[in-house]
């Protein structure tokens, strides 16, 4: 049975949009079957001192790759997939308004419900609360100028790869889940009336008792 959070998802079909949602894209190299493997990620690759910025709200225009493959991997049964493709995999519906300091990110991704999160690229690993509300474990590092993040449950197993990068005025974002399966979201930025003040968590050296949980779920990856 399709979650609540999927069905509040994909039973909205936006009239206004119109890119395409490509479901035979060519396949994809895996890019991170070391990091998968275990294999200590490299570490702000070739990167000047000045990240990319990502900062400003942001609204998916085009899917690519295998999303019904991505959504069985995730649980979800017949119905919901279908439901996914129709309503065009959240085309035109996702929102990700991302604030952003050096390497501290603040996303708040606004897919049926929104979520906010932060973490600081480079700082290990660190607790966020995933879209379904369920706190998850992050590690992000750059690689030349593109956001690399390990996506893992609180039990410290890797459950997928994300490459955030910037496409001309555009950002993509690229999931590669465990298993190999491979997907792509466009994003272009877009104006909005007013921007809501952020507040920035304590910093890597002054954690608070949120963030020092993170260092014993951290002991479990040694």
């Amino acid at each position: 049975m399709a979650s609540d959070f999927f069905t509040r998802v994909f039973s909205c079909q936006p009239d206004c949009c119109t890119q395409k949602v490509r479901d035979n894209s060519p396949h994809r190299p895996f890019l991170y079957e070391s990091v998968l493997a275990g294999v200590p990620p490299k570490k702000s690759v070739g990167r000047s001192s000045t990240p990319p910025s990502f900062g400003g709200s942001w609204i998916c225009v085009e899917v690519e790759g295998d999303m019904d493959g991505l959504l069985t991997e995730m649980n979800l049964d017949s119905q919901g997939r279908d439901q996914a493709q129709k309503a065009r995999y959240g085309i035109g519906v996702q929102v990700q308004r991302i604030t952003q300091k050096m390497d501290v990110f603040v996303i708040e991704n606004s897919l049926g419900s929104s979520v906010t999160g932060q973490f600081s690229v480079g700082s290990g690993t660190q607790r966020i609360t995933d879209q379904n509300g369920k706190p998850s474990l992050i590690e992000a590092w750059w690689e030349d100028d593109i956001l690399c993040v390990k996506n893992m449950d609180m039990d410290a197993n890797i459950t997928a790869m994300t490459r955030r990068y910037r496409s001309g005025e555009q950002m993509v974002v690229e999931i590669t889940s465990r298993k190999g399966t491979w997907v792509r979201r466009t994003f272009e930025n877009f104006d909005v009336d007013k921007e809501e003040p952020v507040t920035f968590l304590p910093s890597d050296k002054q954690r608070n008792s949120e963030f020092e949980e993170v260092v014993v779920a951290s002991s479990r990856l040694e």
